[in-house]
């Protein structure tokens, strides 16, 4: 692993060993954030989300969520780890979202919420994803 000696989880497991490494500061600061802030090293910092949010960038699949048939109630909001506001938005195109289709299975009305297969709205998606960047995360 590239990243091992800073590595949050690596330094759990070496916890044992009482030395002051990279991998514990951040274990450090990863726990003080997740105080504030759910899931602060998936969000933010974490290499393995940071390349499944660039691959989402140019996937074919995408959440999709029927207006019609939704009746808005934020069941899938509180549901969805990563804090995505599902209920109102069309198109779930956001370089956060971990596909993990948790949404889709406590959504109360059948059809509101699909995965859909088609081309990427790469323009969409690409100025998402610089915002992002620009932000600094």
């Amino acid at each position: 692993m590239v990243f091992r000696d800073w590595d949050p989880w690596a330094a759990l497991l070496e916890i044992g060993t009482w030395s002051l490494t990279p991998g514990l500061v951040v274990l450090g600061i990863v726990l003080v954030a997740s105080l504030f802030v759910d899931r602060p090293w998936c969000r933010y910092a974490c290499p393995l989300g940071a390349v499944s949010g660039l691959a989402a960038i140019a996937s074919p699949m995408r959440l999709q969520r029927d207006a019609g048939r939704c009746s808005a109630c934020g069941v899938c909001d509180r549901a969805c780890p990563m804090g995505l506001p599902v209920a109102t938005s069309t198109t779930i195109t956001s370089v956060d979202c971990i596909g993990c289709l948790e949404c889709v299975g406590v959504c109360p009305r059948v059809g509101a919420l699909e995965v859909r297969m088609g081309m990427p709205v790469v323009g969409a998606r690409r100025a998402e994803a610089l915002a992002v960047m620009e932000a600094g995360r």
